[in-house]
C-alpha cells in the first residue's frame, strides 16, 4: 500500500505508519466502506478485494496536519489460501493490538503492565509484570498447525527521574559531565508519565532548552508550550 502527495510533480512517499494507518481509516470511512482489516505498516490485509491485479484502488484522503491531499495506493498482491503462513502475520498482529487494547504497554517483544507495577523504594526500582506472547506454525503438530506461547515474563527500571540522573551525574563527575552524561544514558529506555510512553535515547543536544522551538501542525512552538499543553 502506497501513500504519496498529490499536487506535486514527484510524488513524496509517506513513511509514517501511524500516519498511513489514520489516512486509510478515513478514507475508507468516507467512502462509506466499513470493513475490518490488519495493517502491519507495509502490507494490508483485507476481508474485501480493494483494485485488481491490473489496477489498483486509490482514494484521495485529505491530510488535516500537513493540509494537503494525499492519494492512497492499494495494490493487490494476491489471495491468500487457508493454509497459508502468511495466517501466523496476520495472528501475531491482531494479537498485538489486543495487547494495546488491555493498555499494555510494548518494550522490545514483550508486553508489561504498568499498572500492577511493583515499587521497591530502598532500591529505587520498579517491578513491572508483563508476558511473551507469541503465535506461530507448529509443522510437527498436524493437530494444531498454529501454535501460541504464553510465558510470564517481568522487567525492572530504575525510578529515577531523568533530571535526577542528570543531578548525580553532575555531582560525581562534574569535569566531565557531558560524556558521562551520554554514556549513562544513550541507548537506554525512559517512559514518560504523564502519558505512560516509552521513548528510546539516542542522543542528547545539551545546545537545547525548554525554550527551544520546533515546528508542529505548521507552527513555530517552544518546548515547554508543548508540555504544558500535552500534561495537562
Amino acid at each position: 500500500m502506497g501513500f504519496v502527495r498529490v499536487p506535486s510533480g514527484r510524488a513524496a512517499r509517506v513513511d509514517r505508519t501511524t500516519l498511513k494507518k489514520t489516512l486509510f481509516k478515513r478514507g475508507i470511512a468516507g467512502a462509506d466502506m466499513q470493513f475490518g482489516y490488519v495493517f502491519d505498516g507495509t502490507v494490508l490485509y483485507t476481508p474485501k478485494v480493494l483494485g485488481t491485479a491490473e489496477a489498483a484502488f486509490t482514494m484521495v484522503v485529505e491530510d488535516t496536519v500537513a493540509k494537503i491531499p494525499r492519494q492512497v495506493v492499494v495494490k493487490l498482491v494476491t489471495a491468500l489460501d487457508s493454509g497459508s503462513p502468511a495466517y501466523v502475520a496476520i495472528y501475531n498482529l491482531l494479537l498485538r493490538k489486543c495487547m494495546f487494547q488491555l493498555g499494555l504497554l510494548e518494550m522490545g517483544r514483550n508486553f508489561f503492565d504498568p499498572v500492577a507495577a511493583i515499587d521497591i523504594p530502598a532500591h529505587r526500582l520498579t517491578l513491572w509484570p508483563g508476558m511473551v506472547r507469541d503465535i506461530h506454525s507448529s509443522p510437527r503438530r498436524q493437530d494444531a498447525p498454529v501454535c501460541g506461547d504464553d510465558s510470564q515474563s517481568s522487567s525492572y527500571g530504575l525510578c529515577a527521574p531523568g533530571n535526577q540522573r542528570l543531578g548525580e551525574v553532575l555531582l560525581s563527575q562534574p569535569e566531565r559531565f557531558r560524556e558521562a552524561v551520554k554514556k549513562e544514558l544513550n541507548g537506554t529506555i525512559v517512559m514518560t508519565t504523564y502519558n505512560r510512553k516509552t521513548y528510546h535515547i539516542d542522543d542528547i543536544e545539551f545546545d537545547k532548552s525548554p525554550q527551544s522551538m520546533f515546528e508542529r501542525k505548521g507552527e513555530q512552538q517552544t518546548l515547554v508550550d508543548y508540555y504544558r499543553v500535552v500534561i495537562v
